[in-house]
Parts: structure tokens; C-alpha cells; sequence
């Protein structure tokens, strides 16, 4: 556990010796692929962490459409902002492979604050770079077509993973494609175009970028994908 708490922006100031007196103020639960952390409007009484496995962060419409907002893996927090606020979550989490969850009380959150205040700071760090994840992400569904959203994805991914020109889908098809805000079919029907377009090759579950500028002129919206 020490360790996963040394790999998350809230406790990488702290000592082994410090994260050690946190420790007990920690609760672990094992959560099989498909359960549910914590439902939209339930009361936020303290945050989470992954410890292992994948979690992901999502809102159903009216409709019954699911809109992925994010995806988290080992070591990444979540629910902080709807703690600080004194809001309620504001959307679903959902374990999407079998996960060990940590989970920390907002009065015993406080408590760490306040024997420690660096992680004060560190926890508005955290949040900064959140909030720009999340406004990236609105601008995207919003702004963008779905062609221009898979581009951008692609090349997000290439630098979140750091292999030149090459990324491997983590998730499956659908998943991927409720991340951009499309169809399972949409989405393979665009990946189809790339590839046929010899902008990326696909190998099973890894996808080869073939043509950068290409690709980050489709996601900029110079290019469309209609021209190809």
C-alpha cells in the first residue's frame, strides 16, 4: 500500500515515516469487475484511490447513453473535487477489471492537512490538472467531430504512454469509443478510414501511427476525413 501511496501527486512529498502514520486512517476493499464504487448524487464522505486495476468515471443520459469522462488505473485518485466542494459525486464509478480500492475519509483527509500541509498543496495540484484534463475533454465532445476526437485521442495516448508513434488500446473498442463520445460501429468505421488512408496501422490491440502530421492535422480539424 505504501508504495501505491507514494506513486499518487497527493503523498509523493511525504516520507515513508509520515505515509506510515496515514496508513491506518486507510480502508482497502476488493471490487470484482463490473461493481459499482460509488453512484451519481451519493453523498461524497471521502476520496479514492486505485490500488490495482482500472476504475472508470461516467454519466448516463436521460436516454440511457453512458458518456466515459475518464479512466483511472494504479495509483490514480479520484472523487476529491466533490469532497472539497461539499457537493455530492457528481457521476457514476464503476470498476472495469477486478480492483483493490483504497479509500480515505474527508475527516481523517483533513486531519492529514493538517499535520501536513504540504499535501494541502499538493491536492490543488492535483485537482489544476484535472480540471484541464476535463476541460480538454468537453471541448472535444463538443467542439470537435468524431474523427477529429479519435485523432486527438490517438496522439494523447502516444505521449501518455511515451512510445514514439505508437500506442496500445488499453480498453476495448466500445469502451474507447464512449470515451470519444461515439458508437462502437462509428468508431470502427473512422479507425477503418485511418487505416485505409495509411494515416495508422492497426495490430490487434496496438496501433502504429503511420503519418503524425497527417493524423495531427485531422485532429486540429485542417484536414477532414471526408478529403481522404
Amino acid at each position: 500500500m505504501k508504495k501505491i501511496l507514494k506513486q499518487s501527486l497527493l503523498f509523493d512529498s511525504l516520507t515513508d515515516e509520515q505515509i506510515e502514520k496515514f496508513m491506518p486512517s486507510i480502508t482497502e476493499t476488493y471490487i470484482k469487475s463490473g461493481g459499482m464504487i460509488f453512484f451519481e448524487k451519493d453523498d461524497a464522505d471521502g476520496f479514492y484511490m486505485v490500488k490495482k486495476g482500472k476504475v472508470k468515471i461516467f454519466k448516463m443520459s436521460d436516454e440511457g447513453k453512458e458518456q466515459i469522462l475518464h479512466i483511472f488505473g494504479d495509483g490514480d485518485s479520484f472523487g476529491e473535487a466533490a469532497v472539497f466542494s461539499g457537493h455530492k459525486f457528481p457521476a457514476n464509478a464503476q470498476a472495469i477489471t477486478n480492483a483493490e480500492i483504497l479509500f480515505i475519509k474527508k475527516k481523517d483527509l483533513i486531519k492529514i492537512f493538517q499535520k501536513e500541509p504540504s499535501t494541502a498543496m499538493n491536492i490543488i495540484s492535483m485537482l489544476a490538472i484535472k480540471l484541464k484534463e476535463f476541460t480538454i475533454l468537453v471541448e472535444n465532445i463538443t467542439l470537435k467531430e468524431i474523427p477529429e476526437r479519435l485523432a486527438s485521442y490517438i496522439i494523447t495516448q502516444e505521449k501518455i504512454q511515451g512510445e514514439k508513434n505508437l500506442i496500445e488500446l488499453e480498453f476495448s473498442k466500445g469502451q474507447v469509443a464512449k470515451i470519444i463520445g461515439t458508437t462502437q460501429e462509428t468508431f470502427s468505421r473512422v479507425i477503418k478510414k485511418l487505416s485505409t488512408a495509411n494515416i495508422i496501422e492497426i495490430d490487434k490491440k496496438k496501433i502504429k501511427i503511420s503519418d503524425k502530421k497527417m493524423l495531427e492535422d485531422i485532429a486540429q480539424g485542417i484536414i477532414s476525413i471526408k478529403d481522404l
